[in-house]
């Protein structure tokens, strides 16, 4: 357990000996040591709290506390209040009801729309046929666990049936959002928890196979298999929500604005809504947004947001604004292959196309939100012809004259979108949909397929159609096999998938189809196998678990990854900084490399090596609490401790709970003599330790006494002492010296 022991020494409150938050060491003269730390790192700084140097009885400290202890002669009892999250006030959505008191029309337009209802409560009169009785089980033959799903009264209920003992055992769960709009696609179902946090229940209607599917739940878990929802995907499912920052997915649930609705693009509309409530005669619209008017980039990153695959954050959820930049909110991850894309990166694929790259053309060119269905066939050519003629075509006259209008299918094939999959009772990692590329490009695969689909239809089988489609299914099956040579199990099962469309009958490629999604099972349930081994210290098992993993996948930058902390604890230096770098040169956008190599580098004595390593994860992932707390403890120990400070707010801002930030930064504010902030920070430490942690008591009791609140400090001491002397008797004899030594009546 080196490993630990020796992250655990390169802290802050672990530095020096005398930590003056150390109460069984403590003396009065202990902060003096921060103080003296400070003055050879910042000669400019000033103490913040000096103790008397001499009995000088007409010294400032001493008057201050017989000028108190005169004032009131026993402290009151301390007030105690227990950690209460910050509020993230509404910043002025009020949500498409508001909208429709003067725009029924575009509203009663939009409510339809898959932005709408992309999350949403459960509406008991469109539920699917899954529902009806006994139409509710879902069973996988090599699964020990059965769902069933089910409308009970006016709930919907989801039960996970788990083997338990001798027998099984039922756990059931609330249907409270469900996700998705689409009767083509897929209906998700989420579970509100006690605590507020939202979890994805594993099991979905798949309305493109008209079943039930699971959605990639660990086959080995207990419970009812639910999955945690990321923030990131909660804020593209809908408008407005409070976050309860520090959490990774708690909400406050009142005041909720469900789906993507007016003000998503148009922003806040409360001002809006306010000024012309007041001005009813004015027709010039205040204070709202008509996206429509923003420059193009503006324009497109209103759709970016979602659309893309900007997913990390560089601030709060929901700050982003339309009009804004969305760089300075989103950093935007460039994964290599489709299947590792966000599930909508549609916006991705668009800039790379030279249709994009030579005009103006932004998402409205060819989609209007406000519309229920999007343009098909000859609606989408006409967004074409703005800028080419048919014409141009070089193909055209050797086209049937009944696919020559079809602009969008050649140039903008549809693709199976296997990121999003389900397992079917009978089959695994099936896609539910087909997605336009948004690569616009002259595509010899589209031209196959669209001719395919026409010549299918026509009154004559010809040569040419089964020309066609033995084209296609040679293509695919060259595109599965260079995949699987890759290691891309889901890039290999798409790619059979879509010869299944052409030929669904095809025996060869069905085995294929079994072989390949057999190993991606393996490769998940290793996956998830390594992990929970991780996590219960069980590092020997969790090493093979992810040397297999590698096996089947050395490209796989996670394993590597685990690996190199896995080998570290094992004092396995070298062998742990290789692995740690191939995860960095494997995936760039995984900050875990970095953040593992500066905690090495601590270990070692090489701070800028580890400062470095934190600045790159950083940029990776840049709203991360624990990496700018490490980040500020080792340019602590740098002797840098303004820049320290910068990087530990931010560490407590982004979580509020984050223990070791409030502790030093009550340190290093005191020593630099801004005791009013620090003393925000003590409080929150207290708060955070239910008021019963004597180093935190003590800590806020000595900055009341650098403030000169000497009834304050008593307060703190003598609630200290009450629990020092139940717990720890030498400690409370310690505080009560440390009262007389400051002058304090108890």
């Amino acid at each position: 357990m080196w490993f630990q022991a020796t992250l655990e020494s390169s802290r802050l409150l672990n530095r020096c000996p005398s930590s003056p938050v150390c109460l069984i060491r403590r003396s009065p003269v202990c902060l003096i040591l921060v103080v003296l730390f400070f003055s050879a790192c910042n000669p400019a700084s000033k103490p913040a709290v000096q103790q008397p140097q001499s009995n000088n009885t007409n010294s400032p400290t001493k008057e201050k506390a017989q000028s108190a202890q005169s004032a009131q002669s026993k402290a009151p009892p301390l007030p105690i209040a227990g950690y209460v999250p910050p509020s993230i006030p509404n910043p002025g959505y009020v949500g498409p009801l508001a909208c429709a008191e003067c725009h029924k029309d575009r509203v009663a337009e939009c409510l339809p729309t898959s932005h709408f209802r992309t999350c949403r409560p459960p509406e008991l009169s469109s539920l699917p046929r899954g529902f009806l009785p006994g139409n509710g089980r879902f069973k996988r033959d090599s699964d020990p666990v059965e769902f069933e799903t089910q409308k009970r009264g006016r709930e919907l209920v989801q039960a996970t049936i788990e083997p338990f003992g001798n027998g099984t055992r039922r756990i059931e769960s609330s249907i409270d959002l469900i996700y998705g709009a689409n009767p083509i696609s897929d209906e998700v179902y989420l579970s509100w928890r006690p605590d507020d946090s939202m979890w994805e229940l594993p099991i979905a209607w798949v309305y493109a196979t008209d079943c039930w599917g699971a959605s990639g739940f660990d086959r080995d878990a207990v419970g009812d298999r639910a999955r945690q929802l990321t923030l990131r995907c909660f804020e593209c499912h809908n408008t407005w929500f409070q976050h309860i920052p520090g959490t990774a997915n708690v909400y406050r649930r009142e005041d909720m604005i469900m789906g993507v609705t007016c003000e998503r693009c148009h922003g806040p509309g409360k001002e809006h809504v306010t000024f012309h409530q007041e001005h009813p005669a004015e027709k010039k619209s205040h204070g709202i947004l008509y996206p429509g008017g923003l420059p193009r980039e503006r324009l497109i990153e209103v759709c970016t947001q979602c659309h893309g695959n900007a997913i990390r954050h560089k601030g709060p959820a929901l700050s982003y604004r339309p009009g804004e930049e969305l760089d300075k909110h989103y950093r935007t991850v460039e994964p290599p292959y489709t299947e590792d894309d966000h599930v909508a990166n549609q916006i991705g694929n668009l800039r790379k196309s030279k249709c994009f790259q030579k005009s103006e053309m932004t998402c409205i060119t060819c989609h209007d939100p406000h519309l229920t269905a999007s343009p098909v066939g000859a609606q989408f050519q006409e967004s074409c012809l703005h800028c080419h003629s048919a014409a141009a075509c070089p193909e055209q006259p050797r086209l049937p004259v009944g696919v020559r209008e079809n602009c969008v299918e050649c140039h903008m094939r549809k693709y199976v979108k296997v990121n999003v999959n389900f397992d079917l009772a009978e089959d695994s990692y099936v896609p539910p949909i087909r997605r336009s590329n948004h690569l616009i490009s002259i595509d010899p695969v589209a031209t196959h397929e669209v001719l395919l689909e026409y010549l299918s239809k026509s009154d004559e089988a010809t040569q040419a159609a089964r020309d066609h489609k033995a084209w296609l299914v040679d293509h695919w099956a060259v595109e599965a096999k260079s995949s699987e040579m890759q290691q891309r199990f889901m890039a290999a099962i798409a790619a059979l998938r879509e010869s299944l469309r052409i030929d669904p009958d095809n025996a060869t490629t069905w085995a294929e189809v079994r072989r390949m999604a057999e190993k991606q099972s393996q490769f998940d349930s290793l996956l998830a196998r390594g992990k929970r081994l991780m996590a219960g210290n069980q590092d020997a098992q969790a090493i093979e678990t992810f040397q297999r993993l590698l096996q089947m996948k050395p490209s796989l930058a996670e394993a590597h990854g685990r690996l190199g902390t896995l080998f570290a604890k094992a004092g396995n230096l070298d062998r742990a900084r290789e692995s740690l770098r191939r995860s960095i040169e494997l995936d760039p956008d995984d900050q875990y490399g970095h953040s593992m190599l500066a905690r090495l580098a601590l270990v070692s004595g090489d701070l800028e090596s580890a400062i470095k390593h934190y600045r790159e994860a950083d940029e990776i992932e840049p709203y991360n609490s624990k990496i700018h707390l490490f980040w500020g403890q080792v340019l602590i120990q740098a002797g840098r401790p303004m820049e320290a400070i910068e990087h530990l707010r931010l560490s407590a801002t982004i979580d509020p709970k984050q223990v070791d930030a409030h502790r030093a930064l009550c340190e290093l504010l005191a020593a630099d003599g801004k005791l009013a902030e620090a003393l925000v920070h003590a409080k929150r430490l207290c708060e955070l330790t239910s008021y019963q942690g004597l180093r935190e008591l003590m800590m806020l009791a000595e900055i009341h006494v650098g403030l000169g609140e000497t009834m304050s400090a008593a307060s703190v001491a003598n609630h200290a002492i009450a629990i020092a002397k139940r717990t720890n008797p030498s400690a409370a004899e310690e505080i009560s010296k440390w009262l007389q030594a400051n002058s304090i009546s108890p």
